[in-house]
């Protein structure tokens, strides 16, 4: 006479040895892009956690690297409101939280961040600062300023240091009335181009490298 036999997921395809019920029920080990969503209340399937839900869709081909939740103020009807949005990078992009349709959206700019490293980031008002950095594209105590041009005897040809516009800025320690971090707004074979003046000086102590 057969015998009716409680087969508990999955029947095969798994080493038992090494993986199958060697753990409490409804434990997950390691699990990515999934957050606690419900009670454990529901029968077990197939390929499925109770009680996780994936709350992002979408791929952006590299894991997403969290960067800080911001608290956005706003206001309806009069009554101030709050909200809390997470801010990721992936691929060297930048994604804003989208809670309403549980998607990660990527921020429309010309700027990147590193995707090889962790970076921290802090809220400051409404607006999040990203403390991104790199090895030095550029750096000397010769160099010369020109109106918004600057050059140093040390590179022959600027366009083979790999400064990106968006991403890299200029920082002059020295002369005094020439320090500051300037944004460089183009980069040819005998100098670059600044956005704005340093103030004409010889000798100044300078560095290139990504902006934070």
């Amino acid at each position: 006479m057969a015998k009716r036999m409680l087969v508990v997921f999955p029947p095969g395809g798994l080493d038992k040895k090494a993986s199958h019920r060697q753990s409490k029920p409804f434990a997950t080990v390691d699990c990515l892009n999934v957050r606690p969503t419900e009670t454990i209340d529901n029968r077990t399937r197939g390929g499925c956690r109770p009680g996780l839900e994936s709350p992002f869709t979408g791929d952006p081909g590299q894991s997403f690297r969290f960067l800080a939740p911001m608290v956005l103020a706003s206001e309806e009807d009069g009554a101030p409101l709050s909200s809390t949005m997470l801010v990721i990078s992936a691929n060297g992009n930048i994604y804003s939280e989208s809670v309403s349709l549980g998607t990660m959206n990527q921020v429309t700019t010309d700027l990147t961040v590193r995707d090889d490293v962790l970076l921290s980031a802090a809220q400051n008002g409404q607006k999040l600062y990203i403390a991104d950095y790199g090895d030095l594209r550029a750096s000397g105590t010769n160099g010369v300023v020109s109106g918004a041009t600057l050059d140093s005897a040390t590179y022959a040809d600027w366009t083979t240091l790999g400064i990106l516009t968006d991403d890299d800025v200029c920082v002059i320690s020295a002369p005094e009335d020439s320090a500051g971090t300037f944004e460089i707004s183009s980069v040819a074979s005998g100098a670059i181009t600044l956005t704005s003046s340093p103030g004409d000086n010889t000798d100044c102590t300078f560095r290139i490298e990504r902006a934070p």
